[in-house]
């Protein structure tokens, strides 16, 4: 998944959207700012809509974060997690923290061992991160 992925270089605008890291620095994908998720060779993984709705690159329903209730389900409804924008962390159906995100932009997983970092992270992130974290690119955390 992560093949061919570039170093990241330069700095990042956050109008640019998040960057997402690997801890070794790797730009492991890109959340542009109309929704557009991009892997760190450009190629499109997913889209994550302003209103919540999270779609594959072919444009299949993969689930959605309802903001207001801070909850994420799947494309079947169900129950997959909840974001907790206040704190940064992400939360699986079991109510354990997979992603605790800082104020830096440093994400830590279920271990408290750095998974990587967003750069451009702002709080107001958080729902479309937990989107990413849950329904997009779960492995970015596992094991951390």
């Amino acid at each position: 998944r992560m093949e061919g992925a570039p170093e990241a270089e330069g700095a990042w605008d956050e109008g640019d959207g998040l960057r997402v890291l690997t801890a070794g620095g790797l730009v492991r994908a890109v959340v542009l700012p109309d929704g557009e998720v991009r892997d760190g060779t450009g190629r499109t993984l997913a889209y994550i809509e302003a209103n919540g709705e999270v779609g594959s690159h072919e444009m299949e329903f993969l689930g959605r974060v309802h903001r207001t209730a801070g909850t994420v389900c799947n494309r079947r409804d169900e129950h997959v997690g909840e974001v907790d924008i206040g704190h940064g962390y992400v939360r699986n159906a079991q109510g354990s923290v997979v992603a605790e995100v800082s104020k830096d932009g440093s994400v830590s997983g279920n271990g408290q061992r750095t998974a990587g970092y967003v750069q451009g992270f702002t709080f107001e992130a958080m729902p479309r991160l937990a989107a990413y974290v849950l329904l997009v690119d779960p492995a970015f955390v596992a094991g951390f």
